[in-house]
């Protein structure tokens, strides 16, 4: 593929906007976090993945101004009631826990361009991944096939992988998306001796469940406000 047709390529990819998907953010910081989708607003109930701790948002505020709500892209400080510095950390990623909540990926598919590897790259490879804010050791699971950039399949389950090699790979674990859901956290850069030796675009996700997590008080007490409005305003959805 020479540049020409490499800018064509480029110029015909679409991908949704951000600020009309499910609210998504990720954690830079204890109470800083960056939004990458949606446009969340204070009163929301929001979970964050992958530990799993449910709560309201109290306020969002912007250098110590408060906001009505943000856009994708905004560096913001979160307001959050009975959340440890202990529960969640960077790299946590939270959303809106009725719409699209994020959650713990069990493993993921990834098509990975490895840019400068001075050997030879097998399953069991564990470099740092570089996903949003999160910095984590991910293990090369299953080599699953050599391609081209186009997605030609050129080998079934390639042992070895080199500089210049692309590949479709299977890859444990962090809480990322799917790139065609949410572009922004669905792409990441392969880190070893101190240099990117690879970037990687998530084909898809395989995710868990969340079971009985932690639900804060203020998060219980606006689902049952929530419920009772709800069954107050349409008691006919309940028959």
């Amino acid at each position: 593929m020479d540049s020409h047709q490499l800018v064509h390529q480029l110029d015909q990819a679409t991908s949704p906007c951000p600020s009309t998907m499910p609210p998504k953010v990720v954690v830079l910081v204890l109470s800083l976090v960056l939004m990458e989708t949606g446009i969340p607003k204070p009163g929301v109930v929001v979970t964050f993945a992958p530990v799993n701790v449910t709560t309201e948002v109290k306020s969002v505020e912007m250098h110590h101004e408060a906001l009505s709500e943000v856009l994708p892209g905004d560096n913001v400080g979160f307001t959050v009631n009975n959340v440890s510095v202990r529960d969640v950390h960077c790299g946590n990623v939270a959303g809106d826990s009725k719409n699209g909540p994020p959650m713990k990926a069990v493993g993921f598919t990834a098509r990975v361009i490895i840019l400068n590897h001075p050997g030879q790259i097998s399953a069991g490879y564990a470099p740092l991944l570089n996903g949003h804010t999160a910095h984590i050791a991910c293990r090369f699971a299953e080599q699953k096939e050599k391609i081209v950039i186009l997605e030609k399949k050129l080998e079934d389950g390639p042992k070895l992988l080199k500089s210049g090699d692309v590949a479709i790979v299977d890859m444990v674990p962090m809480c990322v998306e799917s790139y065609s859901d949410y572009p922004p956290l669905g792409h990441f850069a392969l880190c070893n001796m101190r240099q990117t030796v690879a970037v990687g675009i998530i084909k898809a996700v395989g995710k868990k469940a969340a079971g009985s997590g932690k639900v804060t008080k203020s998060a219980q007490k606006l689902r049952r406000l929530n419920e009772c409005i709800t069954n107050t305003c349409h008691p006919s959805l309940n028959q």
